[in-house]
């Protein structure tokens, strides 16, 4: 009786262990429909899709080896946390980004100021906005001088021609008021 008992609780344990357990990669990440499934990550869903069909967010677009400072990240609505505004026109940043290269970001940031809970910083309208934006650039880690439209940069060339100068005037002058330190060496 004893031996039928231990047999019993066996073919029951074996029974329950191939049930799969809430600590399971398939439990804890259902495949549910209007999703795709990642070939790679087979139990885990890419991006999904709200009851309305509209595409939610795809976890392919950013992984754990993308910077933050990415191109594809540079005035990206979707991900950004702050709106820089400053002469009529605005930028999609992120907080962490502006501070790591400016002191006056990380101040405004990190003190006591009203922007630093706020989603929004106005600089004014004092600097050009193409100095602004090529500030802005630089800090994301992308050429500042690409704000300069039409004009291919070579290398082997003067960086500097007579007509660029007024530009990079207006990019050291907002490098210097916004304290990028690392810009105004580069101009």
């Amino acid at each position: 009786m004893a031996r039928s008992k231990r047999l019993q609780m066996r073919s029951r344990t074996s029974k329950v262990s191939s049930t799969p357990s809430s600590s399971s990669p398939s439990a804890l990440f259902p495949i549910v429909r209007g999703t795709t499934v990642s070939p790679s990550a087979p139990n885990m869903r890419t991006h999904a899709v709200n009851a309305g069909g509209d595409e939610e967010y795809d976890y392919n677009r950013i992984s754990s080896r993308t910077k933050l400072t990415r191109p594809s990240l540079f005035n990206n609505e979707q991900l950004s946390d702050v709106t820089v505004k400053f002469s009529g026109q605005q930028l999609f940043a992120h907080k962490a980004v502006l501070a790591r290269k400016s002191k006056y970001f990380y101040r405004a940031f990190t003190g006591k100021f009203p922007v630093a809970s706020s989603n929004e910083i106005d600089l004014g309208n004092d600097e050009t906005p193409e100095a602004i934006i090529a500030m802005i650039r630089y800090i994301n880690d992308l050429p500042y001088d690409k704000v300069l439209e039409g004009k291919p940069v070579d290398d082997t060339s003067a960086y500097i021609t007579k007509d660029d100068l007024p530009f990079h005037i207006a990019v050291f002058t907002a490098a210097d008021k916004y304290d990028v330190c690392t810009l105004r060496p580069l101009i």
